[in-house]
């Protein structure tokens, strides 16, 4: 289950919003799936958008995207490709991106897939964190 947090103002700035699931979650799925979304303030100005998770394919090679979507506008935010090694350890996918919000409200999803083999994917920790600038 998601936690939301919003509005809140913190030491990262005014306008402060974020998603956040720690739940593993496992998939052989090729397309993108849902992993944690947050809305857009109806306020404009310039955000930071900071996005992670962590993924593993439990000692199969395999490659996976990450990106951060917008449904509304049919926008690719993000996007982040990263070829997982054969080993059980956690990769991080993560970024931190400026963007321009219209204060129209909008949702921002974060989703994630594998690409090209048949390989389970594990995931966790999935972050969005939009906060004003100016």
């Amino acid at each position: 289950m998601a936690d939301i947090i919003y509005p809140a103002t913190q030491k990262f700035g005014d306008q402060l919003s974020i998603a956040r699931n720690d739940e593993p979650s496992y998939s052989t799925a090729s397309i993108f799936e849902d992993k944690v979304e947050v809305a857009t303030p109806n306020v404009g100005g310039e955000f930071n958008l900071g996005f992670y998770i962590e993924a593993n394919c439990n000692n199969v090679a395999s490659a996976c995207e990450l990106r951060v979507y917008d449904p509304t506008g049919g926008e690719i935010i993000a996007l982040v490709k990263k070829n997982l090694p054969a080993s059980d350890d956690f990769v991080e996918f993560s970024g931190t991106i400026p963007i321009t919000v219209v204060g129209d409200g909008r949702v921002l999803k974060l989703q994630f897939r594998r690409v090209g083999d048949l390989a389970t994917v594990e995931t966790r920790r999935a972050r969005l964190q939009l906060w004003r600038l100016k």
